[in-house]
């Protein structure tokens, strides 16, 4: 009986401990999450500048807003070893003209960015004030030549102002985009070629 009885106590010491510890994890790891919730709440705008730094973050589907306060950025450069898309992006322009693509790499070369089959769409914004912001695929102060291929589908839509800039009118400046499909709805694409002249033509889909 001697036997049962030290038995019995040391079962009751150990779940005594187990339920203590276990209380004082749960507490702890509560403290820890909202502390965790409060430096996520603080932080939530991103300048979004390589598709590497895309590829690295969570979900299937990153969003991109210019419009939430405080707003995201997009000026995204892609290289020679920085030019594969792995997700799927849905921009919301509303930050001002810094939502674009643009190539960095050597004068007269081209740049190559593969979608890898990846959906792109651009948002205009609902906003009125911020309507005549624009997304921008390359630069008009562009050397080199960028061409983006092998997206699924590219949607322009919801009020959506959007340039694609030719560069400096060098014959291997400019850009190409190439897509299974092309959505255009209700927004206006600007296909411009920066040269001397100050030639440019606008393709519209209302």
């Amino acid at each position: 009986m001697k036997q049962t009885n030290n038995a019995i106590k040391f079962l009751m010491a150990q779940y005594r401990a187990i339920f203590k510890n276990a209380y004082f994890k749960g507490l702890t790891s509560a403290v820890l999450l909202t502390a965790g919730l409060a430096v996520a709440g603080g932080a939530q705008a991103a300048p979004y500048t390589s598709l590497n730094q895309i590829n690295s973050l969570e979900g299937s589907v990153i969003d991109i807003d210019g419009t939430k306060d405080p707003a995201d950025t997009a000026n995204i450069k892609v290289t020679a070893t920085d030019n594969e898309l792995n997700k799927d992006l849905k921009f919301t322009v509303g930050s001002g003209n810094n939502f674009q693509i643009t190539a960095s790499g050597a004068s007269a070369s081209t740049i190559v960015m593969d979608g890898k089959g990846h959906d792109i769409t651009i948002n205009g914004s609902a906003d009125a004030t911020k309507q005549n912001k624009k997304f921008i695929f390359g630069s008009y102060q562009a050397d080199e030549k960028l061409q983006i291929k092998n997206l699924g589908t590219l949607t322009i839509q919801k009020n959506a102002q959007v340039n694609v800039t030719a560069g400096k009118g060098s014959a291997t400046a400019g850009i190409d985009i190439y897509a299974d499909t092309i959505n255009i709805d209700n927004s206006t694409v600007n296909i411009l070629q920066h040269t001397s002249g100050g030639n440019s033509t606008t393709g519209q889909n209302a």
